[in-house]
């Protein structure tokens, strides 16, 4: 990996997505693609980890970040794109189905998002608390957190259900009207998608692996423009 890169690690990052609107981010991202081409991850030689190689908006040289969280972040925004695109005005109860850490970037994400959700089933079991800084988000935006042990059990009376990883659901789990945002390829059951209804129903579009890494880099960059504005405040 080159030297002298400006690096942010994942605690930066559970940060620097409070400062940015990452659904309004991909919204432009999908509008303009295709876009400049990126690196192939690189691994950090101090840790082994994956990296993202960008350009440094605030530096004007390169930086690197976590590129499993930086994935993680652009399927979360595609996802609070998709369930934004559906949800009416109110109150809502959200279940997230999903492994860690990626479900916990959903959480961030969709609770930036979408400041009505007031209760949230996660499928995790204590054991996989939340990072505290988002533990502390969560307290302080009032949102109810609740540990699930199945996917029905995170779906039960949810009307926003999003599937960041396996989700084996039937329609009779589902609430009248619940909005299903599929963000993990095939994550739901294919008789599901057959049985709820087309208004919805969401699978993310799953990009091509070169537009993938292009929101990738999008996500990146403006996350290294917050960490800028950061710095100088």
């Amino acid at each position: 990996m080159p030297t002298g890169l400006r690096k942010l690690t994942e605690d930066d990052l559970w940060v620097l997505t409070g400062q940015v609107d990452v659904p309004a981010v991909l919204r432009s991202s999908l509008a303009a693609l295709p876009c400049q081409e990126v690196e192939r991850d690189e691994f950090d030689p101090d840790d082994g980890e994956a990296v993202l190689i960008v350009q440094d908006p605030g530096t004007g040289g390169r930086a690197s970040l976590p590129a499993p969280a930086v994935r993680a972040i652009r399927a979360a925004g595609c996802a609070a794109v998709a369930a934004l695109d559906r949800l009416g005005q109110g109150v809502v109860t959200a279940g997230v189905i999903g492994p860690v850490p990626e479900v916990w970037w959903h959480v961030r994400v969709l609770c930036q998002a979408i400041p009505g959700i007031t209760d949230l089933a996660v499928t995790t079991l204590p054991g996989g608390a939340p990072p505290p800084f988002l533990a502390d988000h969560l307290d302080l935006a009032g949102v109810e957190l609740v540990f699930v042990r199945s996917a029905s059990a995170a779906a039960f009376g949810a009307n926003l259900v999003v599937a960041a990883g396996d989700a084996p659901l039937d329609a009779e789990k589902i609430a009248t009207g619940a909005v299903l945002v599929e963000a993990a390829v095939d994550a739901y059951p294919f008789t599901l998608q057959e049985e709820a209804a087309s208004d919805t129903f969401c699978l993310v579009p799953h990009a091509p692996d070169h537009d993938a890494r292009n929101l990738d880099t999008a996500v990146a960059t403006a996350l290294l423009t917050a960490a800028s504005h950061v710095a100088h405040t």
